[in-house]
């Protein structure tokens, strides 16, 4: 064989054992939940928002990530990576958008959940504090009907205490 063949073979050898090894199917949450069939045991992408907080195993750590309407526990074996997760949503705080790429288990043998494992994780984008503010007039209603709601605490009990006796 000509040394152009055997380089064109090396490279289409070397191109499809390098796809099957990085490509992971990106699927949106709801795809797979939807039809968990088509997916268990195989690697997917997902992209969310991380919220809750790190829930230790002795195995690992779960994170839960969010897609809006979908939440999917991810299990973690390398516990130091979660130190790269910095804001977890709640209330207060909008969480880290994530993407994640794992093998996706509708009945996890581990675990007997439908859950992913960890493969690779990339910050997207990085979350932040929520800032809220109390309108002025809401804190002044809020007031005006605990003052109400007090008297009339205190008119029933005085009712009680001195109503009508027989």
């Amino acid at each position: 064989m000509k040394m152009k063949t055997k380089f064109f073979i090396f490279c289409l050898l070397f191109t499809a054992l390098f796809t099957s090894f990085v490509y992971a199917e990106n699927a949106s949450l709801g795809d797979i939940l939807a039809s968990p069939n088509n997916f268990t045991g195989k690697e997917v992408q997902i992209e969310g928002e991380v919220i809750g907080e790190p829930l230790n195993d002795e195995a690992g750590v779960w994170v839960n990530v969010s897609t809006g309407q979908e939440q999917i526990g991810v299990f973690f074996e390398d516990k130091e990576r979660i130190e790269e997760i910095i804001y977890w949503g709640d209330y207060s705080t909008t969480g880290d958008q994530i993407r994640v790429i794992g093998v996706f288990y509708k009945n996890c043998p581990e675990h007997q959940v439908s859950d992913l494992h960890l493969k690779s994780l990339k910050i997207i984008h990085k979350g932040y504090e929520n800032e809220y503010v109390i309108s002025p007039w809401k804190k002044q209603l809020a007031k005006i009907l605990s003052m109400i709601c007090l008297a009339m605490a205190l008119i029933y009990f005085i009712k009680l205490r001195y109503g009508k006796r027989n």
